[in-house]
């Protein structure tokens, strides 16, 4: 992969290999079978995007036809925009900017990533057991673990690719407002 070029404009299962499948692709569906342990996969208080990159950084997973956190380097040199991570904006079938599909994953592998690299494997298994509770979301969990609001984890994380910070009203058009006038 050159992140000077797009080199990948087609769906990833033609390049899919035997040593892909074993290694990478049946460990990604035994995470999924931990997620489901978790309740994730039931009640999905996790976005797509941090289920499905969460199963490619536990796999061990290189994105041997796309490596995910050189591709999102790369976007951000197309379009500097990606849909904030608070909901299920992060599309695995909407082609982006370089001509590929599977947002989802490279981000959620690349989230999981900088967030176990920054706040280390116990501080993500403490998110995962306040997953598990009933009524606790993704971004509840990361919150009460870090000590950060999430648009500050999110901020870190997207400064930490390449990717244009958020503002409040980014995320919460409604903060721009002026006061109502009496």
């Amino acid at each position: 992969f050159n992140p000077g070029i797009v080199a990948i404009q087609q769906e990833p299962y033609e390049k899919f290999s035997l040593d892909n499948l074993l290694y990478s692709g049946i460990a990604h569906e035994l995470t999924h079978l931990y997620q489901g342990d978790f309740g994730l996969l039931e009640v999905r208080p996790a976005p797509d995007w941090w289920i499905e990159g969460q199963a490619d950084f536990f796999s061990g997973s290189t994105g041997e036809w796309l490596p995910p956190e050189p591709r999102l380097r790369y976007l951000t040199t197309l379009d500097n925009t990606i849909p904030s991570l608070d909901g299920e904006n992060i599309s695995r079938e909407t082609r982006q900017a370089d001509g590929c599909l599977y947002l989802n994953y490279n981000v959620g592998f690349s989230f999981v990533n900088w967030f176990v690299n920054t706040y280390g494997l116990d501080t993500h298994a403490e998110v995962m057991r306040l997953l598990s509770e009933d009524g606790v979301v993704l971004v509840d969990a990361l919150e009460a673990v870090t000590g950060e609001s999430f648009l500050d984890l999110e901020n870190a994380w997207r400064t930490y690719i390449g990717f244009e910070p958020l503002t409040l009203a980014d995320v919460d058009p409604a903060s721009a407002l002026e006061a109502a006038v009496n």
